[in-house]
């Protein structure tokens, strides 16, 4: 499921189950903090929250990960760890630095 923007992509969220968010930090409309704060009160168990960044320093946002563009599935899957934990690596897939949280 996709979303052109972060209203559009609340709507979404607002009606159906959703597993894994994957929000791009510049949303036309919302940016993605705006559109993790709105939905965050609506998470249900296990869903996963992910921010998808191009910029080299991204504001970490507690229980969220942070992917680097681009992301290949695998990286996706290795944050997601084995017991269902998001773990928000700071490194690219290339295991680099690239990404920030401040």
């Amino acid at each position: 499921m996709t979303a052109s923007d972060g209203e559009m992509g609340i709507e979404k969220f607002r009606s159906a189950r959703i597993d894994i968010v994957i929000v791009d930090v510049s949303l036309p409309g919302m940016n993605g903090y705006q559109v993790i704060d709105t939905i965050r009160p609506l998470v249900k168990d296990g869903t996963k929250i992910f921010l998808w960044s191009a910029l080299a320093v991204v504001r970490r946002i507690d229980g969220v990960g942070i992917l680097g563009k681009p992301f290949d599935i695998d990286e996706l899957w290795e944050k997601i760890g084995h017991d269902g934990t998001v773990h928000p690596s700071t490194t690219d897939d290339k295991g680099r630095d690239g990404l920030q949280a401040k």
